[in-house]
């Protein structure tokens, strides 16, 4: 079962950090159990396009990624459903606790570069399942591309799943087929949008994800746990007292307001490094919440 943090679990969490390959932080690294794999039926068809083409075998193994959405558009949600198939004569293990998380894709937009991972780093939980020969599995029902990657424009994408090692004595999951999906014009969601905009000003060196309704800025200079620095953005609907403070002791943090958005409240929080790592970071930040307002949070018109 998926835990998920509220704001309050956010704002209690919000100094918590961690290194890059460990997890950012509380609110972005919720410990995750694979979902059950789901077996085909007369009801249930493995796939929406069965004629689309498995990816490579590997060990007796193979794995199709295929569109569960009909109409594909910017700003929309954009469902894949990967499945793991035994073409072999014996029994397999395999362990699929991060197929869904952790950059399980490989994605290529129109114009043939890497699209961006925008979801934060999730530590997992699982154990190695069978699959019978001529068996086929849903290793992932539904997964929505958009809350992982950054699919901002219209065009041509090629998304195809990486594939697993091999854990806990399972076999290794084999990379998927190469999906081809033309994504028709949209708008971003409004935090995807001002997304687009932190990552005109965001320093060289410095991560950033998204986690919930919060934007998370990283900044990792040994490769430590104790020396990652974290700077975080969320909204909130309720407006917080002045001098509002997160945490204690020396991760006691005073939470900044940044002014108002349709998505709520704009706060932030950071540690006092900040000052050296990226002086002006309120000031830029701000600016991206509410595009044009260097100098100071303001309260928007109404669209």
């Amino acid at each position: 079962m998926r835990r998920r943090c509220g704001f309050g679990c956010l704002l209690a969490m919000a100094a918590c950090c961690a290194t890059p390959a460990a997890s950012p932080c509380a609110p972005s690294s919720p410990m995750r159990q694979p979902a059950r794999p789901e077996r085909d039926s007369a009801t249930d068809p493995p796939s929406a396009a069965p004629a689309i083409a498995w990816g490579r075998e590997r060990d007796g193994l193979q794995t199709r990624l295929t569109l569960r959405t009909t109409q594909p558009a910017v700003g929309k949600p954009l469902l894949v459903r990967l499945e793991l198939r035994n073409t072999s004569r014996t029994v397999k293990r395999y362990d699929a606790q991060q197929a869904a998380v952790n950059h399980s894709l490989v994605i290529k937009g129109p114009e043939g570069g890497p699209v961006r991972y925008i979801a934060g780093d999730f530590q997992t939980a699982g154990n190695a399942r069978t699959i019978k020969p001529g068996e086929t599995v849903t290793l992932v029902a539904q997964l929505d591309v958009t809350r992982q990657y950054l699919l901002a424009q219209p065009g041509r994408y090629a998304i195809r799943f990486r594939g697993q090692r091999v854990a806990f004595g399972a076999s290794p999951i084999p990379a998927s087929n190469t999906l081809a999906i033309s994504l028709g014009g949209g708008r971003l969601s409004p935090l995807q949008s001002i997304l687009v905009r932190m990552l005109r000003v965001t320093p060289k060196g410095w991560r950033i994800s998204l986690s919930g309704t919060a934007i998370l800025f990283q900044h990792n200079r040994t490769a430590l746990k104790r020396d990652v620095t974290t700077v975080q953005v969320w909204f909130s609907k309720k407006r917080l007292s002045a001098g509002a403070t997160l945490g204690a002791g020396k991760d006691k943090r005073v939470v900044q307001h940044l002014g108002e958005h349709p998505l709520g409240y704009a706060y932030l929080t950071a540690p006092p490094e900040v000052r050296e790592l990226w002086p002006q970071a309120k000031q830029k930040i701000q600016a991206q919440v509410n595009p044009g307002e260097e100098n100071g949070p303001r309260t928007p018109q109404p669209p």
